[in-house]
């Protein structure tokens, strides 16, 4: 322990009362680099153990696709297709999950949808490999274009050929059509044709199948891939009275539904005579069948879409483009052409609270 005298005392404090040495420019820049160069070969040593992770990850996930491709008898088209998922998987950044195309029917999806997207042919053999894999029927996310999605367990309705409505449950399906039991003895016969019907998510589904068989209580049906769906709001309907504006006329909306409305305008009737001759002329021509009417209401070709504005009580004002379909003695029938699925929201609240209004003041 060294000995404490006042010599000592005064040079420590003289010592610390100069403060400590300055370093240099050149001292002082060499310990930023030291710094920044520490700091760098930390980033690099990270970033290196991340990536080498991430290619195991890869590696392992691709050894596990492989397991399971190999394990499941598919044919040399399946297998393509479940590489091209794999791909559009890598491409997107998730080639460390690509082994989860045999167990998350949602990644399945997700994918199947991107790959549709660019080939619209790939749609049915996505379709049928996906129960294969077991992951279900059916792509969520798309439109159904074909009863082959239907999936067991599932309720269709047939109409009987004197018009009534049936609802039977599906028991199979699969590449050789459907099985669908019936709550009692059918007068269906085989090689007939019946309409079918479906609702999955919002969305009405409709086809018409041919009767392979019929056993009892059960009918054996041919898949149809000409399917027409429609969203559930679309068909929902109210007769009103309403005050628009449509093509720049004032007019009166005498029903409405999530899909279009019903417009009736003098002023509108003489504008469209001059603009749209064809919504006569077609209209008149076509009062002979439903085939015929049906064809009419999907031509979208026939007019240029027109502005409107409608007001809904309680739900305020809604405005968009729709087209017009055809001329009757009740008005002017619209298709919405482009409208917000909100204001599609709202059409459908106050169909519904007048409805209610209506069954409250009847009881």
């Amino acid at each position: 322990m060294p000995f404490w005298n006042e010599k000592r005392v005064n040079d420590l404090l003289t010592g610390l009362g100069k403060g400590v040495k300055g370093a240099s420019p050149e001292e002082f820049g060499a310990f930023l680099i030291t710094v920044v160069l520490l700091f760098m070969a930390v980033l690099w040593l990270q970033r290196r153990a991340d990536s080498r992770r991430r290619q195991d990850s890869i590696e392992k996930s691709k050894e596990r696709f492989d397991l399971q491709l190999e394990s499941i008898a598919l044919p040399p088209s399946g297998i393509h297709l479940l590489q091209r998922l794999a791909d559009a998987m890598a491409d997107d950044g998730q080639a460390a999950e690509i082994h989860l195309l045999f167990t998350d029917s949602s990644i399945y999806d997700q994918f199947a949808i991107k790959l549709i997207a660019e080939d619209e042919q790939l749609r049915r053999p996505l379709r049928l490999l996906k129960p294969i894999l077991g992951l279900g029927h059916g792509i969520a996310g798309s439109i159904a274009t074909s009863t082959e999605e239907l999936a067991p367990g599932g309720l269709v309705r047939m109409l009987e050929p004197s018009g009534h409505p049936v609802e039977g449950m599906i028991r199979s399906s699969d590449a050789g059509g459907l099985i669908v039991e019936m709550p009692e003895t059918t007068p269906w016969k085989g090689g007939q044709m019946a309409p079918i019907s479906w609702e999955r998510k919002g969305v009405h589904y409709t086809a018409n199948v041919r009767i392979k068989e019929v056993a009892g209580t059960r009918l054996k049906l041919e898949h149809s891939n000409s399917v027409a769906s429609r969203h559930r709001r679309q068909f929902v309907r109210l007769e009103c009275d309403l005050s628009g504006h449509v093509h720049g006329c004032n007019a009166r909306i005498r029903s409405i539904g999530g899909g279009g409305f019903l417009a009736r305008s003098e002023s509108l009737k003489n504008k469209f005579l001059q603009s749209h001759p064809a919504l006569f002329t077609q209209s008149n021509a076509t009062q002979d069948s439903t085939r015929n009417q049906k064809e009419k209401l999907d031509d979208r070709d026939m007019a240029d879409p027109v502005h409107f504005r409608i007001v809904l009580p309680g739900e305020g004002p809604l405005e968009g483009s729709a087209i017009p379909l055809h001329e009757s003695s009740a008005g002017f029938h619209f298709s919405f052409h482009r409208i917000r699925p909100g204001d599609q929201d709202r059409i459908i609240r106050y169909i519904l609270r007048s409805q209610q209004t209506m069954n409250a003041e009847k009881s």
